[in-house]
């Protein structure tokens, strides 16, 4: 690879042009003393970075330095821009120039402030080297008098000696172990006694000896700094040795008294013990202190069952099959928990999770439980999807009547979250999203531990290893789950889905619930329930017993407030969507360009559900292209449009009829004399066809005749079926009540069809418990009007 070479007006312009305005801003000349104009030759750098000469000149050919050309002894050589190298060369050079030059080094930490801080480095680890206390002579460092008074130190200096003296006819290890037998230690210990002893006398015998050393006291003002220098966010990489080189040249420069090094550990360590906050506030920001301080802790018992439900998704520890392709993944799911009773509200599973995972999940839960008030989710993309809050949205809720035990709840579109759309606002259910990796209240958290650690415990096989775990049990995580795969025993996601809704009923039903015993025992419950197994659903009854109701929503209207919805324009009685023309005859009545939403099942794009400013208005279906060689497919289009026109010039007949001509026409003469040739033609024919009427007939004749008659009976009764199976209203694909669906069904019947098995069933169960005695007043009373109807 070519690497460009470096110019010294390039450098010059652009490589350190932060030094320049440095050194402007303390009013001093860059044209002075400064990195920009030191350069060094090719044997000083070599000396420098402690290789060859041939070797920097080889990098100089290859542009890795900044260089110049100078002429010398009739020749050319390079010399190298000190900026240009790596900045620990840089602070060699100052050192070295410090300790040679003093007063050039003083120029260049006048002029540089990089170069200033190489050398105050120099000059602070010398200082350093200089203080550090001498070591005791030899006579002094191994008899210390405290070593010699010492008994524990005799004893082992007796043992060592005995060791050493070997007796003539033993080995000495074996003569070494008989010592260590004899004081009742082991041979390992005298070994090393006897290490000690050879490196440093007597003394190093001596139990964590050390040099008694005079303690200075700190200044305030120097304690203060040093707290500073190690909290500093700047510094937390630092070690504590250079934060205390760079502590000691600020005492020297303030004049404060500071003590060594081992003192400053000691204010450090005061600091990391009694100031845990502050150290989590530089090392993770306010996230970390809000973490470290004590939190807030929150009780559930003022709130009712199904209040706040919050919810979570969560990517199992488990590998599955997939029945279709063979293929082995790890299954996604979200679930929703009820903050008050602890029970799992309702779940979702499926490959992977997005807003469509999270209404199935609700959608679930609303149809066991009850509707909530509030959803506690994540901050994430599915969960602030349009699909259940849409705050610019104009097209507005749902306005859908909603029967429950309690009543009738009615999504009113006339409050203030009017312009919102989406499944919360057809619910009327309020919103509530965690901050962002900081969702202490979030329990449904560590629900999921608890889960899959029941899974485990029900025999469900296929865990995923453990991140970041031991290798070794890692490793034979792994290939069990491959040879469970290889012999068709690894659990398919059916049968995955199937342990899961068993384990969650077991939560709720058997699984004892340390936290909700808790809030139990705060509200002094222990006399009507079993503190020591408190179980979810128990405390859910007892709720109920106590006053709570849940809030009931239909099943036909969920399934309208779970579709996913967009907005599309309705053009010539058609809707475009999805690449496709959707079509109804109730579309023909809306202006061109007027926004409706729509509404549809995931994935599925046969059918769209039309809405209106709240209001249904059919179901649109996806277009049947004419052919240009299917003669027969082209007359049932031509019928089908011609009927419709028919349609619409009915209704505006009979919407223009009653209203008078406001024109006023001419009151010429009529033509006499054409109306009576008109009338005179006309009596001509009738005179004829009745001569024909009364002429007397053959047998043969009055054969064919009859035959006739008798075709046009059978022709005129097939289409009578026909206009009355045609008549049959078509099944809409949703009912805004149970009793809208059952006067439908008898609607159709007594117009001559035949209800499904679904729909007789949902007949005899609605005059079962619905109707009751008034079933039969019902069907007399709509068999009455029926027979009315039809004269």
């Amino acid at each position: 690879m070519k690497v460009g070479t470096y110019k010294e007006q390039t450098t010059n312009q652009s490589a350190n042009q932060s030094e320049k305005l440095a050194l402007e801003a303390k009013g001093l000349s860059i044209n002075g003393l400064c990195s920009e104009s030191v350069y060094l030759s090719v044997s000083e750098t070599a000396n420098l970075f402690g290789v060859s000469k041939q070797a920097i000149q080889k990098k100089c050919q290859l542009g890795r330095y900044a260089t110049r050309t100078v002429t010398k002894r009739g020749g050319t050589a390079y010399e190298i821009l000190l900026s240009s190298l790596p900045a620990e060369i840089q602070e060699k050079y100052y050192a070295e120039l410090a300790e040679a030059e003093p007063s050039k080094a003083l120029e260049l930490a006048v002029a540089n402030p990089a170069a200033e801080i190489a050398i105050a480095k120099a000059q602070m680890e010398k200082e350093l080297t200089a203080s550090a206390p001498a070591e005791l002579p030899e006579a002094d460092r191994t008899h210390l008098p405290k070593a010699i008074a010492d008994k524990e130190v005799n004893k082992k200096a007796q043992a060592v000696q005995e060791a050493v003296n070997v007796p003539a006819g033993w080995l000495v290890k074996k003569w070494q172990e008989a010592v260590a037998v004899k004081y009742e230690i082991t041979y390992s210990t005298l070994r090393r006694w006897i290490e000690k002893f050879e490196k440093g006398g007597v003394t190093k015998l001596l139990h964590q000896n050390k040099v008694t050393k005079r303690s200075v006291k700190w200044d305030e003002e120097a304690v203060d700094y040093l707290r500073g220098l190690y909290l500093k966010a700047e510094h937390r990489k630092m070690s504590v040795k250079a934060i205390y080189r760079f502590m000691k040249t600020e005492a020297q420069r303030k004049g404060w008294r500071i003590g060594g090094y081992g003192s400053a550990l000691l204010y450090i360590k005061e600091i990391e013990n009694q100031m845990s906050p502050l150290i989590a506030y530089r090392d993770r920001g306010n996230r970390g202190l809000d973490n470290a301080i004590c939190p807030i802790f929150r009780t559930y018992a003022d709130l009712n069952p199904f209040q706040i439900v919050v919810g979570d998704q969560h990517r199992f520890d488990f590998w599955v099959t997939d029945e279709e392709t063979g293929k082995a993944f790890r299954p996604e799911g979200y679930v929703w928990q009820d903050l008050c009773t602890r029970n799992i509200y309702g779940f979702s599973i499926g490959k992977k999770y997005d807003s469509a995972m999270m209404g199935e999940a609700l959608w679930v839960g609303i149809t066991i439980f009850g509707k909530p008030e509030q959803c506690f989710t994540d901050n994430g993309g599915p969960e602030t999807a349009k699909y259940f809050l849409d705050k610019k949205s104009e097209i507005g809720s749902l306005n859908i009547d909603y029967r429950g035990n309690i009543g009738n709840y009615i999504a009113d579109t006339e409050d203030a979250n009017r312009q919102f759309s989406g499944v919360y606002a057809d619910l009327n259910i309020t919103r509530r999203l965690a901050r962002v990796r900081n969702a202490k209240s979030k329990m449904i958290e560590g629900t999921f531990r608890y889960l899959e650690k029941m899974l485990i415990d029900n025999g469900l096989p296929g865990y995923v290893h453990t991140l970041g775990g031991n290798a070794e049990e890692n490793d034979i995580d792994d290939k069990e789950v491959q040879r469970l795969l290889e012999a068709g025993k690894l659990p398919t996601f059916t049968e995955f889905c199937t342990a899961f809704i068993r384990v969650c009923d077991i939560y709720n039903r058997r699984k004892h619930h340390k936290g909700l015993a808790d809030q139990a025992r705060r509200e002094k419950l222990g006399g009507a329930m079993n503190l020591s197994a408190m179980y979810p659903l128990d405390y859910l009854a007892y709720r109920y017993k106590n006053g709570w109701k849940p809030v009931r929503v239909q099943e036909d209207a969920l399934k309208l407030i779970f579709m996913a919805r967009a907005v599309r324009k309705v053009n010539h009685g058609v809707i475009t969507f999805n690449n496709e023309i959707y079509t109804h005859e109730t579309l023909n009545n809306f202006r061109n360009g007027t926004a409706v939403e729509i509404r549809y099942r995931h994935g599925d794009f046969s059918c769209l559900v039309v809405i209106h400013n709240g209001r249904y208005i059919c179901d649109a279906f996806a277009v049947e292209r004419s052919s240009m060689i299917d003669d027969e497919l082209t007359a049932a289009k031509n019928r089908a449009k011609r009927e419709l026109k028919k349609k619409y010039i009915e209704i505006y007949k009979a919407y223009v009829k009653p209203v008078a001509d406001l024109r006023t026409y001419s009151e010429a003469d009529l033509r006499i004399n054409e109306l009576a040739a008109e009338r005179e033609k006309l009596t001509q024919n009738q005179a004829v066809i009745a001569a024909e009427r009364e002429r007397l007939r053959t047998q043969e004749e009055l054969e064919k005749e009859q035959t006739h008659i008798e075709q046009r009976a059978e022709a005129a009764e097939r289409k009578a079926k026909e206009r009355i199976k045609a008549e049959l209203p078509e099944r809409p694909t949703y009912f805004r009540s149970e009793l809208a669906r059952y006067d439908w069904c008898h609607q159709y019947i007594l117009l001559g069809g035949k209800v499904d098995r679904q729909d007789g069933e949902f007949m005899e169960r609605y005059e079962r418990e619905i109707l009751r005695d008034g079933a039969e007043s019902y069907i007399m009373e709509r068999k009455i009007k029926a027979m009315e109807n039809a004269g």
